[in-house]
């Protein structure tokens, strides 16, 4: 979570910074140290929206 920005906001910085493990949610953004770029985005905690898999 960052004061005063949205997740979609934290999570698109995420990415712009190499960061590869991005899980947005409703309220803050999920980032790892995985190997291989992943962005998804969790819609009501149940669904799972991918939006990016390399």
């Amino acid at each position: 979570m960052v004061k005063g920005k949205t997740p979609a906001e934290v999570a698109r910085y995420a990415a712009s910074i190499g960061i590869k493990g991005i899980i947005q949610y409703n309220s803050f953004v999920h980032v790892d140290s995985r190997a291989v770029k992943y962005w998804a985005k969790k819609i009501n905690d149940k669904e799972t929206e991918i939006l990016e898999i390399k």
